[in-house]
Formats: C-alpha cells, structure tokens, sequence
C-alpha cells in the first residue's frame, strides 16, 4: 500500500499557478482508507457525495477531503462509470479524472510539492485549454473555462470528437 498523503487539488492549484486567489480549496487524500480516516477524524462524517468524500473539522474550519479515486468506462453516457476509491489509486490517477490540465494538478502536502502530471502549468503559460481524458463528456467541460483562463481550447484534441 502506498504511503498516506494529503493533496490539495483543482481549482485553487490552477488559481495559485495563475496568481488568483482560489474560489475553494478541494483536498484529497491517498493511501487511507475510510475507517483510518475515521479514526483520525473522528468528528468527521460523510458528506452529500457519500462514502467516497468525507467532511471534518481541522483549523476551526470544516474541509471536505476526498479519496483519490479512478474512474472505469462501463457503459453509455455521463453516468455509464464505475467509481473506484481505495488506498490503492494513486493521485495521478485521481487527477487523470479532471476535465482540463489546468485543474490536474496538486499540490503535496505539507512539503508544498506541485505534482503536474499532464502539463497543466505549461498549459496556462500558453493560453491553452487542453482535455486530460479522451472522454468526450469530461473534455467538453473544458468550454467554459474559456472565458476564465482567457485561452481557447486546442482543436486538435476536440477534432476527433462526435456530438452523437
């Protein structure tokens, strides 16, 4: 099993990258399981997203931490996937599931490590917006970020895609 590690991921990494403050933070964690978790957390509970995200107070605040998790094509459709989460996925894997490269990164925890698995950082320096996932659903996300990263969406990656 791989060593426990904290993250801080999406949003607020790519707003740090480009030098905004976050809108929220989101946090995951790898190499835990959900009864170790509880036992460090033991005033945290799950949240609305279930078993696979779980809620606890640190810092007088209330964090939402997910387990890193990876996701297997089963079916047609947005919800044709199974969702796996166990201490096993690495986070990597976790941030393979994001729309946009600019929302794959993390950031190690508390050593401050930027992870950028997929040249998210690259990316903003550019003006790209660029899907991580082949999958069409996840990478059409990537449109409305248009407007807030002030980048257009590469065409080679989006070419091969169908609206069927």
């Amino acid at each position: 099993m791989q060593e426990r590690t904290f993250f801080r991921v999406g949003g607020c990494v790519r707003d740090a990258v480009r030098g905004v403050p976050p809108k929220d933070v989101d946090y995951v964690v790898t190499g835990l399981t959900e009864a170790e978790f509880c036992a460090h957390f033991p005033a945290g509970g799950e949240d609305r997203q279930g078993v696979s995200r779980l809620s606890c107070a640190h810092w007088r605040r209330a964090l939402e931490v997910a387990f890193a998790r990876r996701e297997r094509k089963t079916g047609a459709g947005y919800r044709g996937f199974d969702v796996i989460f166990d201490p096993t996925v690495t986070i990597e894997e976790d941030l393979y599931r994001r729309d946009t490269t600019m929302n794959a990164m993390a950031v190690e925890l508390p050593a401050g490590t930027l992870l950028d698995p997929y040249g998210g950082q690259a990316d903003i320096a550019a003006g790209i917006i660029r899907a991580v996932s082949p999958h069409f659903l996840r990478g059409s996300r990537a449109c409305p970020s248009c407007g807030t990263a002030g980048g257009g969406v590469r065409a080679t990656r989006w070419r091969r895609r169908r609206w069927h």
